[in-house]
């Protein structure tokens, strides 16, 4: 399962559309924001933990912001 979960996470943190790279502003999901502290440990900045699942890494003094979360996706279908 842990493979499966480190895999999602880079597949994931690779999307544009789920890391929206604006030269040096990047906007992540607002998960990120809520649950910074999750992402932050060890004194690791958000930049710091998304570049350590991307190819190709963020400048590490990046601006984040954050876009709304899409509650659409809980629904189910």
């Amino acid at each position: 399962m842990e493979a499966q979960l480190q895999k999602q996470t880079e597949l994931a943190l690779n999307r544009p559309d789920f890391v929206k790279v604006k030269g040096k502003k990047v906007l992540l999901s607002q998960i990120f924001e809520w649950y910074n502290g999750d992402f932050t440990k060890n004194n690791t900045s958000l930049v710091d933990y998304v570049n350590r699942y991307r190819t190709e890494k963020l400048d590490a003094k990046s601006k984040v912001g954050y876009y709304p979360y899409d509650w659409t996706l809980n629904e189910i279908k």
